[in-house]
């Protein structure tokens, strides 16, 4: 799948990235781990606010992507925060104690505010 049909967009000093957007476009969490490491190739300072707007469940592999995506942004000096959680995923990300892992802000204007700024 080519990294044109990920559904990311520049938000000001932002990426973001619709969770529910990729299941709709029919990505699999290997693969967005694919298009988002090729898509921030270069820009891992980037932040990046995954909206879950409409999530329900994620799976170890959708977490397991996550997680290795915030990774790869917190080496570069970037941050993933996690936008909009569902009930269902706030308990699942408590439950297996990613919670600590995330930044998670409840809506993507609070996680705009919370993050530091790009500009110098």
């Amino acid at each position: 799948m080519p990294d044109s049909d990920l559904p990311i967009r520049q938000d000001g000093d932002f990426l973001l990235l619709s969770y529910a957007d990729c299941v709709l476009k029919g990505i699999t969490p290997e693969d967005l781990c694919d298009m988002l490491a090729n898509y921030l190739e270069g820009r891992f300072d980037s932040h990046l606010i995954v909206t879950l707007e409409d999530v329900d469940f994620l799976s170890s592999a959708a977490l397991g992507t996550l997680l290795k995506v915030r990774n790869g942004l917190e080496r570069g000096g970037g941050v993933l925060c996690l936008a909009h959680p569902t009930r269902k995923i706030k308990e699942l990300l408590r439950i297996t104690a990613l919670e600590k892992k995330f930044m998670i802000r409840e809506t993507v204007d609070v996680a705009r505010a919370d993050l530091p700024s790009r500009k110098k």
